[in-house]
Order: structure tokens, then C-alpha cells, then sequence
């Protein structure tokens, strides 16, 4: 990446040097909370200083007229070029900050907590500029767009904190014209860490003279070892209780020092514990009554390792089925098809299902009444994963709905204060939280991947509570046994809840001449007597079944399928009998390569219980209507 011929960076200038810079940068920004006008020139300045970059005066600040559509004019985002300009109306405005190539930059106020509801402004100014990054900021937090990558102009590559600036000062270093690193940090230190904690897993299990006893057991060991390390970290117990813990049983060669941590964990009073700090945990994680295991004086030497030596705060939740996979067996992992899902991929489902409905409806509030009602929708909105193998689906959806709350709670005090006469006359918004994860409902047919979602949950609770500066108490854990439950998903009622419901998932494929091998002839048998109309699909559409006969008008659902959905039997048994029950298939990709042991391309559905007038988008380009056979064409619905 060439750095800009109108600014330049020191050549002579030392990453430790720009760290130092950046911190007291932080430090002077950090209580900021005056106005964007006020404050935005010094702030882009002063972080272009600490960066040790220099430019001509009145180049990059306000000096940029662009010409974008007036809002509310504007065509959907994914078509801004497209058809006749005469239908929308433009404005010249100026950018906060440009550099030609490298990136537009716009600036909002410290009060403007939710920068999702400014994106169309940032990208009308790429839209003209085209340059590479795009930024949102609010003098507390950095969206960062990396429009290099698929569909990068749409959703933020990195979410930045202020405070997390000096120990990720080379986000920005496109600012001195050169190549940044947006990749998550939680992602690489948790792949790290999880490939370590993975191998004593599977170390131990291999040491063990019963593999098929202990397997279980010494995951869940492994399991709540992490919690422990990640709650240490995060101030849910106090700082180095666990460490220290692990450093009296490396001594001793016996985890004898842990099972006594983890019963105080598991005691709600005083009385009785070893550790009279200790703080009542469980949820049930904890459990006393679960059998005790010892590992070898190395394996313990490694967990001590872990604790000491990484920054759980920092944790991913996936870092739980890599623990899992570990623990499975190589049939029951290829049985599973166990392996890591990329959080972009989830968002395939997740976004077009949930998340952008809940934003539109919230960006369409017009009175404060309408906001008291769709806080009460919210409080009685739920999503199912009826396959929720380690709760990767619903630990995404559970970060963005509180992400979402947060954003529902600002435009209640915007609408408050458009029509207020008074200050005295604002009304507060309810107390949350309005987002709960009991409001998460999970079906696993494996009873450790059952409780490992659970745990996750516990952990993505935790995680929204702290990026958003909630005060919703995580302790005691909640229990998710009657939520998140284990079971067969296809001999197990779907929960119904009163209030609206949305399903998304991965469910398992397989296709019709391998369900008798691999499920065994009496279960296949069983199967065709309670879904007569599926006896010649894959195993997929089943859960298609299932969902189309629990959603209610107007509610939404998003799967990942076979790629063979679209065809034959399989298509007969769900994509046609969605759209004959009246169901409108919103977003879908016909082929989309999906991670795995296998790499193997799927299907990606996601519909509407009802007409849809609003955008459709097959294979990430808008289009007028989405067939069954996942085409923008008219087809025969039974065609083979």
C-alpha cells in the first residue's frame, strides 16, 4: 500500500514510540463528551500526530465537497448506481476527514452510541471516493471497513474500542500509508490457546485406561478450567483466585487444590467453603456431585500455563468446540461433522433473519409511543436453534440483540427529547435488560455440545455486559438446562413462545440413501411415519418441516442447507412447500463455500411467513424475486 503523496509518515519513527503517543492520546480523549463539531478536527489531528504523520495544511480536514443522495432518497445500498438518478435528490456536503485512496473518515459525537445508523452516510462518501477503508467514529469507538473484501463496504472488519487503541496501534496504520492488520486479535489468540488447550484434551484422553469413560469428563474439566481462567480475568472472581489455585496443584502434582476452588464455586454461602472469597457460581457448571478425575502433573502444567500466560478477556466462544472436537472421537467428530463456524458465515443467517429487520424497525420509530411498544416486542422476541450443536449461531445472535437494545434505548431518548417541552418531561427508558439469554432457545442432540451452548452463553453474557457498560448482574449463572436442552430435535417439541419467534441454524444434511446406514433402520422408519412427505429427501429438510409448521404469519427463518435443496425430492419436501404455505424467500445463496473438515459448498435460505415487498438478495446481488430453485427466474415449482 503506497502512503499518499499529500502526507507521510517519519521514517525514522518506532512502533514503541507511536504506543507511547497513542496512550496519551487515549488518555486525553477518554472523558471526552462534548460535541462532534467541538472536538472532531483536534481529535483527527492530534491521532494523526501520534502516528507520526505529517500533511500539506488543508488537505485532509473538511476540505472535500462530495455529492451524495439526500437521506431518505437514497436507493438500498446495494444498488447505488443503479437505474435513473432523476428519482433521487442530492445534497454537497464534506467529509471530516479524506485521504485520497487510503480512506474516508467520518466523525459523530461521544452521545452517538449506535454508528450502524450512520453507515449510509459513510458509504455515500466511498460510494464517490472509492477508496479502500471506510471509518465510522464516535471519540470512543473505530468501525473499520475494509472495502478490499467481499461485500467489505457493508459491515465493519473491526470494531475498535478508544482505550483498546495502543495494543492495536496497527489498525490504523493505513494512516501512514501503510498495510494494516484488522484481524481480530480474539480470533488469533483464541485459534492460539484452543489449539493448546485442544491438545491437552486429547493428550489426556489418549493417556486414559478408559477413553470412552473419561472422554467426558476430562473435556469438562478442561471446560470449566476455562471459565475459570476467562472469569478471573473479567473481574467475576477475584483476579488470580484460579491462577493461583493451579500453581498449588502444579506443586502438588493433584488437581485435589481445584476440586476444592470448584466446590466453593458451587456453594451458595459462607458456610463451608475453603475460600471464603470465592463467589457462588453456578449455574449449574460447578456440579459437586459430577465424578472427579485427576490429570497427569505436564497436563496441569499446561492449564497453569494458560491461566498465567493469556489474556482471557480477549476469549472467543469458539474456542469451546475446538475443546469439544477434541473430545470426540474421530466417528463421532466425522458422525458430527464437528468443526469451526466463521462468525461471517453465521451472519449469512443471522443478518438477513434477525438482525437488519430489528434495525429497520428500530430506525423507523417516528413517536416515543411507538418506541414503548417495540421495547415490548423485544421483551418478547425469542430465537431457536433447533441444532445448535455449541451455540455458535445463538452466542452471535445474543451479542447483536444487545448490541440492538443498546440502540433501541437511544432512539427512545432521541424521540423523548423531539418531543419534550421540558427537560423534566423526558421519560426515562423502562430498565432492562429488554434482551435476555433465556430468550435463546437451543435443541442438540449431543448432551456435552447441550452444555458446552450453555456455557457459551454464560460467557456471551458476560461479554455484551462489558463492551456495552451494563450493570445486568451474571452471577449467580442462569439456568439454561430447560432452554438450552438435549435432545432429538425431530422427536422433541419446538418451543412456541407467546411472543414472535425466529429459527435459524445449521442443521445436519444426509442424503436419502445414507440415512439407513448411518441412522440405523428402525430410527429412519420412524422418521418416515412422523414426516411421510420427506421419506425421499435429505435429512435437512426435515428441520424445514418442522419450522414451517412452528412459525407463525410474519415470522422469520434462516437455515444453511445442501446445495442440493434446490433439487428434486429435496426441493419438493421445503423450498416448495415454503413458498405453497405462503412463505417469500428474502436472502439466499445457491452455492456458498462453508468451512469444515470437508470443505464443502451449501445453501443458504432465508424467508419471510408472509408477502415481502421489501429487498431480496440471491447470492449477494439484489434481485426481483427469488424462485424455489433458489434462481431470479420463473421456474416450474415441481421441476425436476
Amino acid at each position: 500500500m503506497n502512503p499518499s503523496k499529500r502526507h507521510s509518515a517519519a521514517p525514522e519513527d518506532t512502533e514503541e514510540q507511536r504506543v507511547l503517543r497513542l496512550q496519551s492520546f487515549v488518555n486525553h480523549w477518554k472523558g471526552y463528551a462534548g460535541t462532534e463539531q467541538a472536538g472532531a478536527q483536534s481529535f483527527l489531528q492530534q491521532l494523526m500526530d501520534a502516528y507520526g504523520v505529517s500533511f500539506k495544511a488543508g488537505t485532509i480536514f473538511e476540505q472535500h465537497p462530495v455529492r451524495v443522495p439526500v437521506k431518505g432518497s437514497s436507493r438500498p445500498q446495494r444498488s447505488l448506481f443503479g437505474g435513473d438518478d432523476a428519482a433521487v435528490s442530492y445534497e454537497t456536503t464534506r467529509m471530516d476527514m479524506y485521504l485520497p485512496k487510503v480512506c474516508v473518515w467520518e466523525m459523530k459525537g461521544p452521545g452517538e452510541t449506535d454508528l450502524e445508523q450512520h453507515h449510509d452516510q459513510v458509504l455515500g462518501y466511498w460510494a464517490r471516493m472509492r477508496t479502500r477503508f471506510m471509518v465510522l467514529c464516535n471519540f470512543q469507538e473505530f468501525w473499520i471497513y475494509d472495502t478490499d473484501e467481499e461485500q467489505g463496504q457493508l459491515h465493519p472488519k473491526l470494531r475498535l474500542k478508544l482505550q483498546e487503541l495502543p495494543g492495536r496501534a496497527d489498525a490504523l496504520r493505513f494512516l501512514r500509508g501503510e498495510d494494516p492488520d484488522l484481524g481480530q486479535r480474539a480470533e488469533r489468540v483464541t485459534a492460539e490457546v484452543a489449539s493448546a488447550l485442544g491438545r491437552v484434551v486429547r493428550d489426556a484422553i489418549e493417556s486414559s485406561r478408559d477413553q470412552d469413560r473419561d472422554r467426558s469428563r476430562i473435556a469438562r474439566v478442561v471446560l470449566e478450567c476455562v471459565f475459570a481462567m476467562f472469569a478471573e480475568d473479567t473481574e467475576l472472581i477475584p483476579v488470580n483466585m484460579f491462577t493461583d489455585t493451579m500453581r498449588r496443584a502444579h506443586a502438588e502434582g493433584a488437581l485435589a487444590p481445584l476440586w476444592q476452588l470448584f466446590d466453593d464455586f458451587a456453594r451458595e454461602g459462607a458456610a463451608g467453603k475453603h475460600n471464603r472469597l470465592a463467589p457462588y457460581v453456578n449455574g449449574p457448571l460447578f456440579d459437586r456431585g459430577h465424578p472427579r478425575i485427576e490429570l497427569a502433573k505436564k497436563h496441569i502444567g499446561h492449564l497453569l500455563e494458560a491461566a498465567r500466560d493469556f489474556d482471557w478477556q480477549d476469549v472467543r466462544p469458539e474456542i469451546f468446540g475446538t475443546i469439544f472436537e477434541q473430545a470426540l472421537s474421530p466417528v463421532e467428530r466425522h458422525e458430527l461433522g464437528a468443526h469451526y463456524t466463521r462468525e461471517a458465515d453465521i451472519e449469512r443467517v443471522i443478518l438477513p433473519t434477525i438482525i437488519e429487520p430489528w434495525r429497520e424497525r428500530i430506525a423507523a420509530l417516528r413517536h416515543p409511543k411507538d418506541a414503548e411498544k417495540l421495547v415490548e416486542e423485544l421483551k418478547a422476541f425469542h430465537v431457536l436453534d433447533p441444532a445448535c450443536g455449541c451455540g455458535d449461531f445463538l452466542y452471535v445472535v445474543y451479542r447483536e440483540m444487545k448490541r440492538l437494545e443498546a440502540a433501541l434505548a437511544q432512539r427512545w431518548n432521541a424521540l423523548q427529547r423531539r418531543v419534550a417541552k421540558r427537560r423534566a418531561d423526558i421519560k426515562p427508558p423502562p430498565p432492562g435488560p429488554w434482551f435476555t439469554v433465556r430468550q435463546l432457545h437451543g435443541i442438540e442432540l449431543n448432551e456435552f455440545a447441550a452444555f458446552l451452548a450453555r456455557v457459551v452463553l454464560w460467557i456471551g453474557e458476560h461479554l455484551a455486559n462489558r463492551e456495552l457498560g451494563l450493570d445486568d448482574s451474571v452471577l449467580p449463572l442462569k439456568s439454561l438446562t430447560d432452554t438450552i436442552v438435549h435432545g432429538d430435535a425431530l422427536a422433541t417439541a419446538w418451543p412456541r413462545p407467546e411472543g414472535e419467534l425466529a429459527i435459524v441454524g445449521n442443521p445436519p444434511y444426509l442424503g436419502v440413501r445414507k440415512l439407513r446406514r448411518e441412522l440405523g433402520d428402525e430410527y429412519v422408519e420412524e422418521l418416515f411415519g412422523r414426516f411421510p412427505d420427506n421419506r425421499a429427501a435429505d435429512l435437512v429438510t426435515y428441520w424445514f418441516t418442522q419450522a414451517l409448521a412452528t412459525l407463525r404469519p410474519g415470522e422469520r427463518a434462516g437455515f444453511v442447507a445442501t446445495n442440493s435443496i434446490a433439487q428434486n425430492e429435496s426441493r419438493e419436501a421445503s423450498l416448495d412447500k415454503l413458498v405453497a404455505a405462503g412463505g417469500t424467500i428474502t436472502d439466499a445463496w445457491r452455492s456458498y463455500p462453508w468451512p469444515g473438515e470437508a470443505a464443502v459448498h451449501v445453501a443458504i435460505v432465508n424467508w419471510v411467513m408472509g408477502p415481502w415487498e421489501g429487498l431480496r438478495v440471491l447470492d449477494g446481488e439484489e434481485v426481483p424475486t427469488i424462485t424455489p430453485g433458489l434462481t431470479s427466474a420463473a421456474d416450474v415449482t415441481t421441476a425436476r
